[in-house]
């Protein structure tokens, strides 16, 4: 029997031999090079005369194994994809075989090509053929993968065969990864994996001689290699995992498997212990026997030299229907002795697809064993593991199952990686890490440095070279050990362009705690950046560890004012280079609940009477009307006057300083007058009133503060009409009525950032059918002392508000009057975070602007429709730079009802205004307005001609 099984095992050997490499050269035709060709994805024909050529070649699989003749190889180019079943008819002659082949092997490089038919059973048929070998391919299959009925000589090699695993239960017949039947005889499967069918992964039924050998077979649901009634079969260094059932099982009655050979196989960890497994429902069966060899099939078989374990309390064989619990139990039972050389017991955690020390497979097979090859599946070849004795028979050092332990050396990486350190020319040394458990000598390492120079090999992994120009090179080192295996590794070296490093900085004073910087810095460099450092200005630098990714940090002003912050930067390459921003850091602004320190008719924050002229009323501010009892620089009022006997003017400045000669409020005889003033606070808590007038009543109601010592936010410039009754924005296009409100939401109607202390409105009222007021404030707090606008028939009116702002974001402007108005709001800005925000910088009130006089403009009132370019930057200690400036703005001696409006000099001009005016009816607003990228501001006046004055107070950076 032995030496029927030696000859027949030399069929696949001479098959392979037979096949034709794929680099054969450019044939003239198919008939003339015994190959046709085939290309899915090329341009191809199934039709043309030179079909199979390969300049044309076929389109279709099945076409041309159709047309295939003895000795003729039927060549597939990787990656090719084949849809439906493959049906192979025509047979070659001995020595002149029919090979259908994709790749040559397990390690040729390019995609394996593929069938793949989820209908037919099976994909693939081989039908009652002799001599074919098929080679390299992928099958794919919904039910049966691969069937041979009847034929001879047929050898299947370097397959990978997957099936669809569906809900079947185990014992249950049905679809095989390959069937093997109807009496065919001398048919080989080599060096494939069969994984995922819902059957068996190899069923030989009825057929003579089969040979499996170096395959791997997982995953499988009725068992993994079933021989049954099949004599002379050989399973030799298979290995078999997974499967429900039995792992390797040869049945049959009568004359059954009887002659077979179970040589240098792996079994392993079937039924899985109940665990589901690559996609198939876990086995419900774990108590079947690893190996099985029914009472008609012991007569003639041998086997040995496997490792069998089983999961569990599953024993791991069961002869002639006899179960044994070890190798040496079957032993001593059978004649003569099976399984002496066996190895079993719980050893699945020490078999693997690469097997290492300990594991027991490793050179401890029968190298003599049938059909045993001279390579693994993966195309390893057999290699002597020098840490390991030799065991096994013959040379001694097989590995048992489908892969072989292969030499573990390995180069994990190569230093330096990356970027040059410095312009070409560049020396550097590159050194390989190198693993060598083998300790394998005479290892020659061969470095491939990218840049065309010839490769430099050497007997140590390290070698320098010189790159002389800039460029993006990959670096190979490569060596080759004894067994033929080659390893490499990889990596990336690039020269830059040589260039200067650059950094990037960003400077903002921070959005919440004052005289607080936050600083945005990076650098960009083609070489290894090695310094930085950040000065800021007031004499402090700090070093900073550069990347190209920006990083940040703050840093806290011991005083407010505007610094030059510079960074510097140097790399590798010795280049320096610096940039700077300007950075002003100053007071931020809180909001509080409109909230009234001053009635002079009630006696609240002042004595209980009138203000007689030109008399300067102290009004403590530190510790009331929410306001903090320190840290106060600038508070923010609503002024309103009214009960005048006579006109006159209202000046708000620092308690302790001189009277400027400004004005922060005109005073007007049987009319209440009102604006929202900025002041700076003494350091004792005051601010001073002074009037010109005679017996003005007067109050004041606080909305919010500036501080240099705890937590508040910048101001933010921004232009936008938001509220017009006359026009329906944002409300019904009508008067509001007297008791009525409208409600805007910051949100919805502003789009306003969230997080905001407050919003800057200018609201404007007219057109009054009664004498009244309008309101305007957060929607969750109550309706404030004073209201924001006194209204009378007749006139128009306006005044800049700062409005808190909830959670909710609604903002509600009533009418509290007696009649009905128009009303209309435009924002100036917002107090909170932003990406650019702007400080407040106080200044001693000084007159920038007056008609009358020639101060600032020509001396003579502003016409209709004219624009007053008014330069801000630079004079009265505003700085280049500056971004909004902080103005009481007076109209005086007006010729017909008019509005003006500020904004920046070579902007769009908005649609609100942010004072009104008439005759006889003088009018001063404070007003936030945008510098234009020139320094000015331009003053429009809508209609007749007007006097302008403008006082500084301030300004924003």
């Amino acid at each position: 029997m032995r030496s029927k099984r030696v000859a027949r095992s030399l069929a696949p050997v001479l098959l392979a031999g037979a096949a034709i490499p794929l680099a054969a050269p450019a044939p003239a035709s198919a008939a003339d090079t015994g190959i046709l060709y085939v290309n899915s994805a090329a341009p191809c024909s199934d039709t043309d005369p030179a079909a199979g050529s390969q300049a044309v070649p076929y389109c279709s699989l099945q076409t041309a194994v159709d047309a295939a003749q003895p000795g003729q190889t039927v060549q597939i180019a990787p990656g090719s994809t084949f849809s439906g079943q493959l049906h192979i008819t025509h047979s070659g002659s001995a020595g002149s075989p029919i090979t259908i082949q994709g790749l040559s092997g397990w390690q040729t490089g390019g995609t394996r090509p593929t069938v793949t038919d989820h209908n037919a059973e099976p994909a693939v048929l081989l039908d009652h053929v002799q001599n074919v070998v098929l080679r390299g391919l992928g099958v794919f299959a919904g039910h049966q993968g691969i069937e041979i009925d009847g034929g001879s000589q047929i050898t299947l090699d370097s397959l990978f065969v997957y099936g669809a695993v569906l809900q079947a239960s185990p014992g249950v017949s049905t679809d095989n990864g390959v069937t093997v039947q109807d009496g065919a005889s001398g048919v080989t499967v080599q060096r494939s994996e069969i994984l995922s069918f819902t059957g068996a992964g190899v069923a030989v039924q009825s057929a003579d001689g089969t040979v499996l050998s170096t395959d791997y077979v997982t995953g499988n649901r009725n068992g993994g290699i079933v021989a049954t009634d099949s004599p002379d079969t050989v399973v030799t260094s298979d290995t078999v995992d997974r499967n429900c059932l039995s792992g390797v099982s040869l049945l049959g009655a009568g004359s059954g498997s009887t002659g077979s050979t179970l040589e240098n196989n792996v079994v392993a960890d079937d039924d899985a212990n109940g665990v589901a497994f690559r996609g198939r429902p876990a086995c419900t069966d774990t108590t079947q026997p690893e190996v099985s060899v029914a009472a008609g099939s012991t007569s003639g078989t041998v086997l040995d030299y496997n490792v069998v374990a089983a999961p569990g309390s599953a024993e791991p064989y069961s002869w002639a229907g006899t179960g044994y619990a070890s190798a040496a139990a079957l032993g001593a039972a059978t004649t003569p002795s099976q399984g002496v050389h066996d190895l079993t017991g719980n050893l699945s955690t020490l078999i693997s697809t690469s097997p290492k020390p300990p594991s027991p497979v490793i050179d401890s097979a029968d190298a003599g064993a049938p059909d045993e090859l001279s390579t693994d599946l993966t195309g390893h070849s057999r290699v002597d593991d020098p840490t390991v004795g030799d065991t096994g028979t013959g040379v001694g050092y097989y590995d048992r199952g489908a892969f072989e332990g292969v030499d573990p050396f390995s180069i994990t990486g190569i230093t330096p990686p990356g970027n040059a350190t410095h312009p070409a020319p560049n020396t550097v040394t590159f050194s390989a890490t190198v693993s060598n458990p083998w300790n394998d000598q005479g290892i020659q390492y061969t470095f491939d440095f990218g840049d065309q120079t010839p490769p430099v090999t050497s007997s140590s992994p390290t070698a320098s070279h010189t790159y002389t120009s800039a460029g993006d090179y990959t670096v190979v080192v490569t060596t080759q050990l004894s067994d033929g295996r080659k390893v490499t590794s990889t990596t990336s070296y690039y020269l830059p362009v040589d260039a200067p490093v650059t950094p990037q900085l960003t400077a903002a004073q921070d959005g919440y705690t004052p005289l607080t910087g936050d600083f945005g810095y990076s650098a960009t460099t083609p070489w290894q950046l090695t310094g930085g450092s950040i000065d800021f200005g007031d004499g402090h630098t700090q070093s900073l560890n550069l990347t190209s990714t920006t990083a940040t940090l703050t840093h806290a002003y011991a005083k407010r004012g505007v610094y030059t912050v510079t960074l510097t930067a140097t790399d590798s390459a010795g280049h320096t280079a610096r940039t700077s921003q300007r950075l002003s850091v100053g007071d931020t602004f809180r909001a509080v609940p409109p909230a009234r320190i001053l009635a002079t008719w009630n006696g609240l924050g002042a004595p209980k009477a009138p203000m007689p002229s030109r008399h300067a009323l102290r009004l403590k501010v530190d510790g009331v009307g929410g306001i903090p009892s320190s840290g106060v620089t600038e508070v923010v009022m609503n002024l309103t006057a009214t009960s005048a006997t006579s006109g006159g003017s209202l000046t708000a400045y620092q308690d302790g300083t001189a009277l400027p000669g400004t004005t922060s409020l005109t005073v007007t005889p049987g009319r209440t007058t009102q604006s929202l003033v900025t002041v700076p606070v003494s350091p004792s808590g005051y601010v001073d009133l002074y009037t010109s007038a005679v017996g003005a009543q007067l109050s004041a109601d606080v909305q919010g503060f500036f501080t240099s010592t705890s937590n508040g936010q910048p101001f933010q410039s921004q232009s936008e009409h938001v509220l017009d009754t006359s026009t329906g924005l944002n409300t019904t296009k009508s008067p509001l009525a007297a008791g009525h409100s409208v409600t805007l939401n910051a949100w919805r109607q502003m789009a306003m950032p969230v997080g905001l202390a407050g919003i800057v409105l200018d609201v404007t009222a007219s057109g009054a059918s009664a004498a009244g007021s309008v309101t305007v404030h957060a929607g969750s707090t109550s309706t404030p002392y004073e209201a924001t606008l006194h209204v009378v028939p007749g006139q128009t009116v306006s005044n800049l508000v700062v409005v808190p702002i909830d959670n909710e974001g609604d903002i509600l402007v009533t009418n509290s009057g007696g009649g009905s108005l128009q009303v209309s709001a435009d924002v100036e800005g917002y107090y909170g975070e932003a990406p650019a925000p702007t400080t407040l910088f106080p200044l001693t009130p000084s007159r920038m602007l007056d008609t009358r006089y020639a101060i600032g403009a020509p001396k003579g009132q502003l016409g209709a429709g004219r624009v007053l370019r008014l330069r801000a930057a630079g004079l009265a200690g505003i700085p280049a730079g500056a971004k909004t400036v902080l103005l009481n703005l007076t109209a005086l001696n007006a010729s017909v009802a008019t509005s003006v409006t500020a904004y920046a000099d070579g902007a769009t001009r908005p649609a609100g205004a942010a004072l009104q005016a008439g005759p006889g009816l003088p009018s001063t607003v404070l007003v936030e307005a945008p510098i234009g990228s020139d320094g000015y501001v331009d003053l429009y006046n809508r209609a007749g001609s007007v006097d302008l004055l403008a006082d500084v107070v301030g300004y924003y950076s």
